[in-house]
């Protein structure tokens, strides 16, 4: 039986690239490959919007939704409507807190659209009158990125079950998969087969944890000769030069690899051994834990929102209290003295990843709750 086609409206109000755009975008073009209607709403230039295009989404690009100005918000909900009002949609999903107030004050000029929100950044609702309207009567559905963000919600606008679900962001299994073959960036950086490698690919911010990482390096080393450690990612709040400074002062420059930003994420990931998340805080949807899966990589992670539900304690990986760099070096410190743990434990890692967090599981659970709405709705008719 041909499945019910639906189409929806993904409002994606965020100004740069960060794992809520991520999660979006994602969904948008899972919806589509699997034959149903999908329109991206956003700012104009802004890198979901980009992405989207790239993905030939058809998108809605005159939207500021994040605008602070009276006049601006006037304009953005008049082409919001007027956009409603000409095209047969079915669901808005609002992916910010911006969209989301928006969306649910466009709704109610029109019969028979569902606002769902999902939520996935670590921020709380506000306790105010606006958000009792928004949170307990103006939206159908609620979908979070983690049992943590679901509980972090509950603690100021109870939400029956019956109306939310936890929805962790999927990831392509088949591009991240366990690689076959030598790592050409291990042979580029000089480490050999017998050096394990330990990760962590994020943007250089202090809320990524590159200081916890760097000493436990340091403690490790003095132990461990064999042990190598490669960090990847954007300088933003931190440069490279700083993360540099604190590798000379530990004495680990020969061990540490500092390769920057790398567009082929995958073939950093191929490098390594074992990848580690070492945030402080965010991460209430960890996209590089689930790449890390997929391609058969136990997790090292903090015990940081979304991530103690991802990585399962001795079973694909290790959680670590936040912000203890020795906590993390005794993580660690099992992988060198039991290699044959990062064989067993990336095979659990990459089943978890497949099984929990794969696109094809992404897609279902989210169809389903768009589904059970429009049912809902034609059983409440009939």
């Amino acid at each position: 039986m041909k499945k019910e086609q639906i189409c929806s409206l993904q409002l994606i109000s965020v100004r740069w690239w960060n794992a809520t755009a991520f999660y979006a975008v994602t969904l948008s073009n899972a919806l589509k490959r699997a034959g149903h209607i999908v329109f991206v709403g956003g700012t104009f230039g802004s890198p979901p919007v980009v992405e989207s295009e790239a993905l030939e989404l058809p998108v809605l690009s005159n939207l500021q939704l994040e605008n602070k100005s009276v006049c601006g918000w006037v304009k953005s909900y008049r082409s919001l409507l007027n956009f409603l009002n000409g095209n047969s949609i079915q669901i808005i999903n609002a992916h910010r807190p911006e969209d989301h107030l928006m969306s649910a004050l466009v709704r109610h000029k029109i019969p028979n659209i569902f606002l769902v929100r999902t939520v996935g950044d670590v921020r709380s609702p506000k306790k105010n009158p606006i958000n009792r309207w928004l949170h307990i009567n103006a939206t159908d559905f609620f979908i979070f990125s983690s049992q943590a963000n679901k509980a972090r919600y509950q603690n100021v606008w109870p939400i029956p079950d019956s109306k939310c679900a936890v929805i962790y962001a999927g990831v392509d299994t088949n591009r991240f998969a366990p690689p076959d073959g030598k790592s050409s960036l291990r042979t580029e950086l000089r480490i050999r087969d017998n050096e394990i490698v330990f990760g962590l690919v994020g943007r250089f911010s202090p809320v990524k944890g590159h200081s916890t990482f760097l000493k436990a390096a340091a403690i490790l080393v003095k132990k461990y000769p064999n042990c190598r450690f490669i960090i990847s990612g954007k300088e933003e709040e931190i440069s490279k030069k700083e993360l540099w400074n604190i590798c000379i002062s530990h004495n680990i420059t020969e061990y540490v690899k500092i390769i920057g930003k790398q567009n082929n994420v995958a073939q950093v990931i191929k490098a390594l051994d074992v990848g580690v998340v070492a945030s402080l805080g965010s991460e209430a949807i960890c996209r590089i834990a689930a790449e890390y899966m997929a391609m058969g990589r136990p997790v090292i992670a903090t015990d940081v929102n979304v991530l103690p539900e991802m990585v399962i304690d001795g079973k694909n990986g290790y959680i670590f209290p936040a912000g203890s760099h020795e906590l993390l070096a005794e993580k660690m410190k099992i992988f060198m003295q039991n290699p044959e743990t990062i064989k067993s434990m990336g095979h659990n890692a990459r089943a978890d990843a497949v099984d929990r967090f794969g696109l094809p599981v992404f897609l279902k659970q989210t169809e389903q709750v768009y589904f059970n709405l429009m049912t809902n709705i034609k059983g409440e008719k009939s």
